[in-house]
């Protein structure tokens, strides 16, 4: 059984309920994901952040490894404020446990609010 690979650019419905967001500047082809399903949705933000303690606060601190440094503070800014506008869900390996909540925004500054973790 072979595997087929697309590739894709821009906005695309990768499977149903599955959509891409490119975000270039981490890397050039970098992209968040939404998942969309019975009316709820949260986005993916991949590498969009890398020091939560600094980059929500400040979107324009890049790191090292954003190929292009001036792209990624641009994409970060641009999407945080999208986010923080929708109250949409947001899940992230760089952000607290659990790694998922909500982007809050204060006068040009975000921050990040996880989502309250209960054992059951």
């Amino acid at each position: 059984m072979g595997f087929k690979l697309r590739p894709f650019s821009g906005p695309t419905l990768i499977l149903p309920g599955i959509r891409s967001i490119p975000a270039p500047g981490h890397t050039p082809g970098h992209s968040l994901y939404r998942v969309e399903s019975r009316g709820q949705s949260m986005t993916f933000i991949g590498d969009l952040v890398h020091v939560e303690s600094l980059q929500f606060a400040k979107p324009g601190i890049t790191i090292l490894y954003d190929v292009d440094q001036p792209g990624a503070a641009t994409q970060r800014a641009r999407q945080f404020a999208a986010l923080s506008k929708a109250r949409e869900l947001v899940a992230g390996a760089h952000v607290p446990f659990p790694g998922m909540g909500r982007i809050g925004a204060d006068d040009g500054a975000y921050r990040f609010v996880a989502l309250n973790y209960r054992n059951r």
